[in-house]
């Protein structure tokens, strides 16, 4: 559901201008305001045109059992317009940055937001701070995804709330790896469009637990956690995404056969959602 279509949201909500739906603002607004209890921070991992930000503020400007609420929320973003932002709105050029029209949306709960602009990797997170509600729209890249492993996941509160936004998106096949290796951490909640998976961190990482880089841990155990991620209905969006994500991680290790295969599957099984929504077309060879 757009978010225009709520009846729920904050009138606020209803009119930014974003790439999530209605159902992952209102999660996020909901967090805010009825589960954080100030003991950590709120992690805003892609902030896009401030949707996510000002579903986050906005819950903490209405959570009445914290006090402390300046700067409680960290919201990183490079702010340079690229081809989706013309979607969205207008004047702002690709290469342009987006950080004007940024702040314009989160204004009035300026004051909770701590923004870092650049690179997420140039900003390390204090040791010394724990984290509550962990909202990730940046893991676009194994490279990123390790960055996140390594400074964010292990200052996860006990209780604390992990959303993975581009769970179900055909391009990112690190981030259901991600959570399925850290299956003993971390409770699968559910899922919502568009592409959210909502988890909640019960125990913290030991040290050494997890490898320095994803990919070191081999194609093969790669994929047996990519399959044991699939465990969604057959031909519906989010098992469509994920047998994509099994391909592009096939691909990413030269397995072309492989991918091959189980990309025919998927286009045979769900071709609305795979050639039509996801538009999800690599360059294979075509099986006999």
């Amino acid at each position: 559901m757009r978010p225009t279509q709520s009846t729920t949201l904050p009138p606020e909500l209803t009119q930014v201008k974003t790439m999530l739906s209605a159902q992952e603002l209102d999660l996020l607004y909901t967090l805010a305001r009825d589960r954080y209890t100030g003991h950590g921070e709120i992690v805003d991992g892609g902030a896009f045109l401030g949707g996510s930000t000002l579903a986050l503020a906005c819950g903490l400007r209405d959570n009445r059992a914290v006090a402390d609420k300046d700067r409680r929320i960290h919201s990183y973003d490079l702010f340079v317009s690229d081809s989706f932002v013309s979607q969205f709105i207008d004047g702002y050029p690709e290469g342009t940055s987006t950080r004007p029209y940024y702040d314009g949306v989160i204004a009035p709960v300026a004051s909770h937001v701590d923004v870092h602009q650049g690179d997420i990797a140039n900003f390390p997170w204090p040791a010394d701070r724990g984290i509550e509600i962990l909202f990730i729209d940046v893991a676009k890249s194994w490279e990123t995804n390790d960055y996140l492993l390594r400074q964010f996941f292990p200052r996860l509160l006990p209780g604390a709330s992990v959303i993975q936004q581009d769970y179900h998106w055909p391009h990112t096949p690190w981030i259901s790896i991600t959570m399925e290796l850290l299956a003993d951490h971390a409770t699968y909640l559910g899922s919502m469009p568009w592409a959210t998976a909502h988890y909640r961190w019960e125990r913290p990482l030991e040290p050494g637990e997890l490898p320095a880089r994803l990919r070191d841990l081999g194609a093969p155990r790669l994929l047996a956690l990519a399959n044991r991620a699939q465990v969604f209905e057959r031909g519906s969006r989010e098992w469509t995404a994920q047998q994509c994500n099994v391909v592009a991680l096939c691909l990413s290790f030269g397995l072309v056969d492989e991918a091959a295969e189980i990309y025919d599957e998927t286009l045979s099984v769900a071709p609305a959602w795979t050639a039509d929504y996801f538009k999800y077309c690599p360059d294979l060879p075509v099986l006999a």
